[in-house]
């Protein structure tokens, strides 16, 4: 698991870098095992994070390895990757939302006028996150979204309903019956221009094409799909049915798939009433 910062509701920033040469930008899940390590402790194998120090001390290179970043308050949701020098971050800005106070409701509005659906960013020429370069970099957001998308999947449940592949300026149109009907659906990254309509077991949706894999997921014990049916521009196109992380497409279709009934639920973890006041006087939690 990579989960190692957060985006704040004021700063769509999630790296962290030293303050020394050389500079490394590492990820928060990594700061306690490399500080753990340079104060001469063993670091316990049960830590999710690894030692940095010998890439900070230049004794080794730094290993290549992806960092995910979420937001940790009330709003939709807000998710960014980071692999070496690009950063990709997702905003799902067609969720609705009505803030619960004017504290969210300020924060809301800002990331409205502030965030964009999709953002990519070059760190080492544009490290304060200025010039998006999603749309004249397509292969990068490609190649970024996996780690957003493995990630997510970990922590959503529900039935996912994605379109992947699909050809800029297409139209992706199509259905699904279900044994039961879902409690609700949620957008995952749709544009403003997609459509889902949910009626009973039957789940209609009309998406327009683009690089991002987006889609819907379904909450409830809907059971099985009993029939799904898509067509790009009038040709049928290929959906894929299964739990877990879905193969490579190769080409535009719809990928159904539930991950968290092949996982087990996490054991749940004590509460410390200490830290969650703490946070909870932060704002982190409400």
């Amino acid at each position: 698991m990579w989960e190692v910062a957060r985006i704040s509701p004021t700063s769509s920033t999630s790296s962290v870098e030293s303050g020394c040469a050389p500079q490394l930008r590492m990820r928060l899940l990594d700061l306690s095992p490399t500080l753990f390590k340079a104060a001469g402790g063993e670091v316990p194998p049960s830590w999710q994070g690894i030692d940095l120090m010998p890439a900070w001390t230049g004794a080794a290179a730094l290993p290549r390895r992806p960092a995910f970043a979420q937001h940790m308050v009330t709003g939709p949701l807000r998710a960014a990757a980071v692999l070496g020098r690009q950063k990709l971050i997702l905003f799902n800005d067609q969720t609705p939302f009505a803030p619960a106070n004017r504290y969210d409701e300020r924060f809301w509005t800002l990331d409205l006028g502030r965030m964009q659906r999709v953002e990519l960013y070059d760190l080492a020429r544009d490290p304060r996150e200025r010039s998006n370069q999603a749309a004249a970099r397509v292969a990068e957001v490609d190649r970024l979204q996996p780690v957003i998308h493995r990630q997510l999947d970990r922590q959503l449940p529900g039935l996912r309903v994605f379109a992947s592949g699909l050809p800029s300026g297409s139209r992706l149109r199509g259905s699904l019956t279900l044994d039961r009907p879902p409690t609700e659906w949620f957008p995952y990254f749709l544009a403003a221009g997609d459509r889902v309509e949910l009626s009973g077991t039957r789940v209609s949706f009309d998406l327009g094409g683009e690089t991002l894999e987006k889609g819907f997921v379904l909450s409830g014990d809907v059971g099985r799909v009993q029939r799904a049916e898509a067509d790009l521009d009038g040709a049928p196109v290929r959906v894929l049915l299964g739990a877990g992380d879905p193969p490579a497409s190769g080409g535009p279709a719809v990928k159904i798939r539930a991950p968290g009934r092949e996982r087990k639920a996490a054991p749940a973890q004590p509460r410390d009433p200490e830290t969650e006041k703490r946070l909870r006087a932060l704002g982190y939690i409400q």
